[in-house]
C-alpha cells in the first residue's frame, strides 16, 4: 500500500482536529439562495422576500452597500433596491460576506483589523477580474468568483484563534502575506488555517476551483499540473493579498510586508509565476496597486 503524501496527511490531521472544534456550516439562507437562482427565471420576489425575513442579514447587508468601500454614490435603503441596482451576482456575494461575517466568531480585539482586511481583499480580487476579464474567461473564473475566493481565503483564521488559544499569537503573521507561516501554525496546533479554510469553504458548498484556491493560496509556485486548479484564480488571491497588504503598510496599519515586497518590481520578481499566470508585467501591478490605493482611501 502506497504510503499518504503529504498533502494527503495534511488533510487528516486537519480533519481530525474538526473533532474537536466546530466550522460554521453554510447558513440556510444561502442555500435556500442558491435554490431559487438556480431555477429559471430567478424569482427575484421570492429572493427579496427570503432577505427581509432575516433582520440582522438585512441590516448587515444594507450598512456594508452603504459603506464607502461599496457605496455606487446614492443610498440604498431597501432590499429590492439593493437587487435592483446591483444585479444578482453582486447581490449574492454581498449576502454571502455578510452571512460569513455573522457566522464566524471574531474576537472584538481582531475583528475590525480581520474584516478590514479580508474585504479589501475580495475587492482587489474583483477588480484584478474585471481588468483581466479575457483572461480569466479561458479558465472559466469570473469575478464573483475571484471575489468569494479573496473572501474566504482566510476564513478559518478567526475559527482557529476561537479554539487554539496559542494560535492567537500567531494572528499577525498568518494574516500576513509571509510564504512560511503554514510551517509555523503546523508546529503550533497541528494544522494550518489554509486546510481549514478549504474545508469551509467546501461545507458552504463553494465551487471546487475556490476551494482550491484557497487551500493553495500561500502556495510559492503556481503549477497548474501540480495543484490541479485554475492558476488564474490561485493568480489573482495572491496578487490581491498582496495589494491589500501593500496598502495597509503605506497607511501604517501594518508592518508586514515584507521589505522586498513594499515595491512592485521586488513582489513581482519573487512571484513570476503569479504574473505569467495572469499574463501581466510589472506595470500592470504598479496601475492596480494606484487603482486599488484610491478605492481604498475612500474607507479613511
Amino acid at each position: 500500500m502506497r504510503s499518504p503524501s503529504p498533502h494527503q496527511q495534511r488533510m487528516r490531521r486537519a480533519e481530525a482536529l474538526l473533532e474537536r472544534i466546530r466550522i460554521p456550516s453554510q447558513p440556510g439562507i444561502i442555500a435556500e439562495l442558491n435554490r431559487l437562482v438556480a431555477e429559471p427565471p430567478p424569482d427575484f420576489t421570492a429572493v427579496v422576500e427570503l432577505i427581509r425575513r432575516d433582520a440582522a442579514i438585512t441590516a448587515r447587508l444594507l450598512k456594508l452597500i452603504n459603506s464607502p468601500l461599496f457605496s455606487r454614490g446614492r443610498e440604498i435603503d431597501s432590499i429590492s433596491q439593493a437587487l435592483s441596482l446591483l444585479g444578482m451576482e453582486n447581490f449574492f456575494k454581498l449576502i454571502l460576506t455578510c452571512c460569513l461575517r455573522e457566522a464566524v466568531p471574531t474576537s472584538p480585539q481582531l475583528a475590525e483589523r480581520f474584516w478590514r482586511h479580508t474585504l479589501r481583499v475580495a475587492v482587489a480580487a474583483d477588480h484584478i477580474a474585471l481588468q483581466l476579464g479575457s483572461e480569466l474567461r479561458m479558465e472559466g473564473i469570473t469575478p464573483d468568483q475571484c471575489y468569494i475566493t479573496g473572501l474566504f481565503h482566510d476564513c478559518a483564521v478567526p475559527i482557529l484563534c476561537a479554539n487554539f488559544p496559542p494560535y492567537g499569537a500567531l494572528f499577525e503573521v498568518v494574516t500576513s502575506n509571509r510564504r512560511q507561516v503554514l510551517h509555523d501554525e503546523d508546529r503550533t496546533i497541528g494544522t494550518d488555517h489554509c486546510v481549514i479554510g478549504h474545508l469551509m469553504a467546501k461545507s458552504w458548498s463553494l465551487p471546487d476551483h475556490v476551494c482550491r484556491a484557497v487551500l493553495f493560496h500561500h502556495e510559492e509556485r503556481i503549477d497548474n499540473d501540480k495543484l490541479r486548479m485554475p492558476t488564474k484564480l490561485l493568480g489573482v488571491v495572491q496578487l490581491a493579498d498582496y495589494l491589500a497588504h501593500h496598502y495597509e503598510s503605506l497607511a501604517g496599519e501594518s508592518t508586514l510586508v515584507i521589505g522586498t515586497e513594499t515595491d512592485s518590481d521586488g513582489w513581482c520578481d519573487d512571484h513570476g509565476s503569479v504574473l505569467v499566470a495572469l499574463g501581466i508585467e510589472a506595470d500592470d501591478v504598479r496601475h492596480l496597486k494606484s487603482d486599488l490605493s484610491d478605492r481604498y482611501a475612500v474607507e479613511a
